[in-house]
């Protein structure tokens, strides 16, 4: 029997600026190239909503290399309310409308949009990916908690001038998922045309 190994390296700096406020760095050593390779990964980091999150983004980089593999991983990673069942889908589901449309319309023309979400990524150089481990800058403010089993964390984006809201929710078996992503989609600063030919 094949053992998969996936070696990812997650590394939480908690900075209190005032009540309430934190900021949270996660480090993904590489983008999976399988679904089995996410799984893992979502185990390991979705046990805290900044790993959720960051998971989410993992999720938008997989469609941009892969978009049959990024599906797979985007229903792994959002929460079960934005899921409809389908035979098709992975496991029998797969993302709604609403999240597919969002997908088609932003995500897929922009594919630079993913790489945004990545720490030491610019507009200028077309977001090229940076240098592995890949870092993911999330932060909370006093009126993140929405619940027990529900948060909004910012995500830190490259192409605009503030952070990005996602919404994270707790589901029954400790793992949190992503409830609300549509601020991820928002169009960014659009990087220059080369003048090569």
């Amino acid at each position: 029997m094949k053992k998969l190994i996936f070696l990812v390296s997650l590394f939480v700096c908690t900075i209190s600026f005032s009540q309430n406020n934190e900021v949270y760095t996660v480090e993904i050593s590489d983008v999976p190239t399988s679904i089995e390779s996410f799984t893992s990964l979502r185990d390991e980091l979705s046990v805290t909503p900044q790993g959720g999150a960051s998971v989410f983004v993992v999720a938008m980089l997989m469609y941009v290399q892969n978009a049959e593999l990024g599906i797979q991983a985007f229903t792994i990673a959002l929460d079960r309310n934005n899921l409809v069942e389908d035979n098709s889908g992975y496991k029998g589901f797969k993302p709604d409308k609403s999240f597919t449309y969002m997908v088609q319309n932003y995500l897929q023309p922009r594919p630079y949009l993913a790489n945004s979400y990545l720490l030491n990524t610019t507009f200028t150089d077309g977001y090229v990916l940076p240098s592995k481990p890949y870092q993911i800058k999330l932060s909370t403010n006093p009126y993140s908690q929405i619940s027990e089993t529900e948060i909004k964390l910012f995500i830190e984006c490259s192409g605009a001038d503030s952070p990005r809201p996602i919404i994270m929710k707790k589901n029954d078996k400790g793992i949190w998922k992503t409830s609300n992503y549509s601020s991820l989609f928002v169009g960014i600063k659009t990087p220059p045309v080369s003048d090569d030919l």
